[in-house]
Parts: structure tokens; sequence; C-alpha cells
């Protein structure tokens, strides 16, 4: 069951990716890299905290994966 939460933290990458394409478009590629990079710091800072709280390792793996879609748009 766990496995699963880990695979539905992955959807949302895939749901950034388009709004950060959208940003970047628009002409704000700086401020889209630097809201990624934020969310990547905050993910391993999440993480980090969440090594023994399921909650909070969930969270990290979600911001991580948003934060890497985001850049790689």
């Amino acid at each position: 069951m766990v496995i699963g939460l880990f695979g539905l933290a992955g959807a949302g990458g895939a749901l950034a990716a388009p709004w950060a394409g959208r940003l970047a478009d628009r002409g704000r590629a700086t401020t889209t890299t630097g809201v990624a990079t934020a969310l990547l710091a905050t993910s391993w800072i999440a993480m980090w905290a969440g090594a023994s709280i399921l909650g909070l390792l969930v969270a990290g793996i979600v911001l991580l994966d948003v934060g890497t879609q985001s850049l790689h748009v």
C-alpha cells in the first residue's frame, strides 16, 4: 500500500509541467526557475525531517517531483 502512495505522488509532477510550461512561454522563465528551485530546497528539508514520518516523506517527494518537472520545462 505504501508504495502506491509514491506512485500517486509522481502524478504531481505531471500536473505541474503544463503550468510551468505556460509560465515559461509567457516570458516568466526566470520566475519559474526560481520557484522550482525553492520547491526543490523545500523538498529536501521535508524529506530530511520526514525520515520517520511518512506524510512528510511523501510531501517531500511530491515537492521534489514538481520542482524537477518545472525545471525541465
